[in-house]
């Protein structure tokens, strides 16, 4: 949902148009379906990948992620976003192993000035210096 340049997605999961569970039981193939989903809705909203800024990861906590950490498509590979993992006790089917949301700027992707506190002069975070 957009709000002005800010996007919003929320819970991406894996359930096709028919209500089905797509890849029931693979994470990893899970994990990117999520993530194509973020991907598309983004562009309905005139957003991209690199636009993103923060990702919030929500896997079940007996599942198996069956990709080791590195490996697989690189969704956020030129995007400076918070990544935050949480582990869960369910989904909404138990064939469901994940499930991602996601938030963006519109042009963060493209070097657009980082606004920063006040008094900052629009420097980036890690030209500030000490807190």
């Amino acid at each position: 949902m957009p709000v002005g340049d800010v996007v919003h997605v929320s819970g991406c999961t894996l359930v096709d148009p028919t209500a089905t569970v797509r890849s029931p039981g693979d994470w990893a193939a899970q994990f990117d379906i999520c993530h194509e989903g973020i991907e598309e809705v983004l562009g309905v909203a005139g957003a991209r990948l690199d636009d993103v800024i923060r990702r919030r990861k929500f896997t079940i906590a007996y599942a198996e992620q069956n990709r080791p950490y590195g490996e697989g498509p690189a969704w956020f590979k030129d995007s400076g976003l918070v990544s935050m993992g949480c582990w869960i006790d369910l989904l909404a089917e138990p064939v469901m192993l994940v499930e991602v949301d996601a938030v963006a700027i519109k042009g963060t992707g493209d070097g657009i000035e980082w606004p920063g506190p006040q008094g900052s002069e629009g420097m980036p975070p890690d030209r500030l210096g000490p807190a």
